[in-house]
């Protein structure tokens, strides 16, 4: 069903697109893998993601635009990052058949590389080129995987092979590209494969080829945090992912997290969030939209 003028509210836009469920319980931090057909002429009005979304269009064309941002086309064999907490819109404009992953985010010391292109430290949307040949490759994947047994491993399997040739070409064009968009996603990518060990100013700028001050001003831009800043709320992002889906000890995250004692990973807690990591293992995880 298409809308000839005016964007729907979410609730009522999505009971315009059919969804077929791959996947309701895959493997973490996967949280839902779906297929879904949007309506030409479907328009949704701005709303909040529940959660990450990683969207891949197979066939038609549609448009992703964040508040204040520049609308993002999506023709086949693009991909669509969605951070959770996102305020968004979209607008279909063909017939478009979308594959959609839920996740809880990716963290360095857990999923390694995959954190660069789909961790917690997203803020924005973005579009990455997957292609065309790629998109209907993985699309042929998931329709042969149909009638097989141990749905959920095999279809979680796919996706991280589809994650893994993303982030690997990603890797490789970012280190030919000088452009300040790569600069600054090799930086992001060097702090995220170091979360334990740490990293300099001074080493991410050669890193960059850039001067300390203008990584500086390019983190501030991005993130509204200097690099040092950033690195240290990413590594409470990873405290909180472990004292909310683990049993580790606080002295085992802190050894994992790279601080030398666990006082001062208490300390350091308390100053990043406000609360002890007892006080915020207590809590209860906030659930997640679902996809769509």
């Amino acid at each position: 069903m298409t809308r000839a003028t005016g964007r729907a509210p979410y609730a009522e836009a999505v009971g315009h697109i059919a969804k077929w469920v791959l996947s309701s319980h895959p493997l973490p931090p996967l949280a839902g893998l779906q297929l879904c057909r949007y309506p030409a002429g479907l328009d949704c009005a701005p709303h909040r993601a529940g959660c990450f979304h990683a969207c891949l269009v197979f066939s038609g064309s549609m448009r992703f635009q964040e508040c204040g941002q520049a609308p993002l086309p999506c023709a086949p064999g693009t991909m669509i990052l969605i951070p959770g907490g996102c305020l968004y819109e979209w607008a279909v404009d063909t017939d478009t058949t979308m594959f959609q992953c839920l996740h809880r985010g990716f963290s360095s010391h857990e999923h390694g590389p995959l954190a660069a292109l789909f961790g917690a430290w997203r803020q924005s949307l973005e579009t990455i080129a997957v292609g065309e040949g790629r998109a209907l490759e993985f699309q042929r994947q998931l329709e042969a995987l149909a009638n097989r047994q141990c749905q959920d491993c095999r279809y979680s399997t796919a996706t991280f092979e589809l994650f893994a040739d993303i982030v690997e070409r990603f890797d490789a064009q970012a280190h030919d590209d000088s452009s300040v968009n790569a600069a600054l996603a090799r930086c992001v990518y060097h702090i995220e494969r170091n979360l334990a060990r740490g990293v300099s100013v001074a080493e991410l700028a050669r890193l960059a080829h850039l001067s300390p001050r203008r990584l500086f001003q390019l983190f501030q831009e991005r993130f509204a945090a200097s690099p040092m800043q950033h690195l240290a709320n990413r590594k409470a992002d990873a405290a909180k992912r472990l004292l909310a889906t683990t049993p580790l000890s606080l002295g085992e995250i802190a050894a994992e997290l790279g601080f030398n004692s666990t006082n001062y990973f208490v300390r350091f807690f308390k100053k990043q969030t406000g609360a002890s990591p007892a006080a915020w293992r207590g809590e209860k995880a906030a659930p997640h939209q679902e996809l769509v």
